[in-house]
Formats: C-alpha cells, structure tokens, sequence
C-alpha cells in the first residue's frame, strides 16, 4: 500500500484561498476606480462647458465625485476641491459616506457616484445635465460588460 501525505494544512489553503479573493477584490476596486474617475471628469466637464451654474460659490461642482465602499466602509472617496467650493466638497463625501453606511451588511463592493449640493436636484430638474448623462453612460457601460455574468 501506498502512504500519501499531504505537505499543507488547513491554514495553508485559508491563507491561498484568501489572496486570491483578495487579488480579486483588487481588480474589480481599480475597475470601479476607473470608472469613478472617468464619471467624475465627465460630469465636471459637462458643467464648465454648459457654464449653466455660474459658479459662483463652486459648491456644486465640487460636491461631484464618487466613492468606493467594501461592506459599508468607504474605501476611497474622491471630491476634488475646485476654487472655494469647500462646502460642496464636504457635502459630496458626506453623502457618499451616509450612502455607504446605508448599503452596510451587504457584504457588496460599491461604487458611488455623487452630486451632493442639496440643489444639484433642482438643478438637474431644469433641465441642466449635473450628473444623470454621466451615471447613464455608466449604467450602460454596466449593464453592456457585466450583464453577461447573470
């Protein structure tokens, strides 16, 4: 009879099994990056060249951006600050952050695309594109690579 043994344990195939989740993770965190940043470049770009805010206070198109969260927690937000609009800035990664405590418990990689001035709505409402053509754009995208997986 032949004796085989096995040269790994338990913890051994946990610790592989667990990096290449992680590698995993990884990937689909810098493809969500860079679908985040093409939104955020996107949608700024649509207000300068509409210039339908006047941007006096640069409130709302600081207040644009995106963020990732992983289970709940914001991984990696980004809001870049433009001229004065410190408030805009705070007000977009505070409702990124209260979006990503809301989605908590569901074990979910998300990424969030985010106008958060409270007048970006109303903005939108009169007809000026904020964000809705830039998230259309990635719903597409979304839906045309990943759909193919349900």
């Amino acid at each position: 009879m032949i004796s085989v043994q096995a040269n790994f344990n338990m913890k051994s195939i946990h610790d592989y099994m667990e990096k290449k989740v992680n590698e995993k993770i990884d990937k689909v965190v810098d493809l969500l990056r860079k679908k985040g940043m093409e939104f955020t470049t996107k949608a700024r770009k649509k207000v300068y060249a509409a210039n339908p805010y006047n941007n006096i206070t640069y409130n709302l198109v600081s207040s644009v951006g995106f963020a990732i969260a992983k289970n709940g927690v914001i991984v990696e937000s980004y809001f870049p600050l433009e001229a004065t609009g410190v408030e805009g800035k705070a007000k977009g990664e505070a409702l990124a952050e209260t979006t990503a405590i809301n989605l908590a418990g569901r074990n979910d990689i998300v990424l969030i695309l985010a106008a958060g001035e409270d007048y970006a709505s109303y903005v939108q409402a009169k007809g000026k594109d904020v964000v809705n053509g830039s998230s259309d754009e990635f719903t597409a995208y979304v839906l045309q690579t990943w759909g193919a997986y349900r």
